[in-house]
């Protein structure tokens, strides 16, 4: 169970924080000191992977936490919640505040709970069941099917929001790259008709985010963007009109 749900800056100093209490949400300004040295400690250090969950037990319950580029998403939970599915949230929630609030967070002094929108985003992902429902697969495979048949494409594919891909045929070279920077501010997937380009190993690879989903697609090396750009925007479409 989550008791808790923190936002910190790299330097420890606290951006948001609730806490859970008997199904009820109550503001939390205040973290235990080792919490936030525990926070600076491990984004100063090289060897800290970004979105891997660390964990530190305290009494009867855990601290979990994952690092971001400049911030880190924190869990109070008790010791029985899943590890790898909470991490999974984590980043999600992660990768959806620099989504949403990067810009705002950057210059941001005071509690991010003021900022419209910031509770209600911290519930969402909180609440998030994240096991991808199995009737969303055949109408994927059915959409890429189509574009296949229709633009040259290198590879085309459909990633959930924890950076799995669900259909596609993704090179697993490209996937972690394209899920590296997906974790990270140097690229944002647009919520609307127009892709964003990103360089993965010398191909153009097109992204667009459709809700929770993301679409990538590359068409080949000395081939026109306008494929993939294509591409992307009609598996969008298709998946907003199907499942979404």
């Amino acid at each position: 169970m989550i008791l808790g749900a923190y936002i910190l800056r790299g330097t420890g100093e606290r951006l948001y924080g609730i806490c859970y209490e008997e199904g009820e949400r109550v503001p939390d300004k205040q973290l235990p000191p080792h919490v936030q040295a525990t926070v600076t400690l491990f984004h100063s250090r090289e060897s800290t992977i970004l979105g891997q969950p660390y964990t530190l037990e305290q009494n009867e319950f855990l601290w979990v936490y994952t690092f971001f580029e400049s911030f880190v998403v924190v869990m109070r939970v008790t010791p029985d919640e899943e590890i790898a599915s909470l991490s999974r949230r984590m980043v999600a929630l992660g990768r959806e505040i620099v989504h949403t609030f990067g810009r705002v967070m950057k210059i941001w002094s005071g509690n991010m709970g003021e900022i419209e929108g910031m509770d209600d985003l911290v519930d969402s992902f909180v609440e998030l069941d994240l096991k991808s429902p199995d009737e969303m697969l055949p109408i994927i495979d059915s959409v890429l099917d189509a574009v296949f048949a229709n633009h040259e494409l290198v590879y085309a594919g459909v990633i959930d929001i924890t950076g799995e891909m669900l259909s596609g045929n993704i090179p697993e070279s490209h996937l972690s790259l394209i899920q590296e920077q997906l974790l990270h501010e140097s690229v944002k997937p647009s919520t609307d008709v127009v892709p964003t380009t990103i360089e993965v190993q010398g191909y153009d690879v097109q992204i667009l985010r459709v809700q929770s989903l993301t679409v990538a697609a590359a068409s080949h090396k000395d081939g026109s963007k306008v494929g993939a750009k294509t591409a992307v925007s009609a598996i969008a479409q298709s998946l907003s009109d199907s499942i979404l």
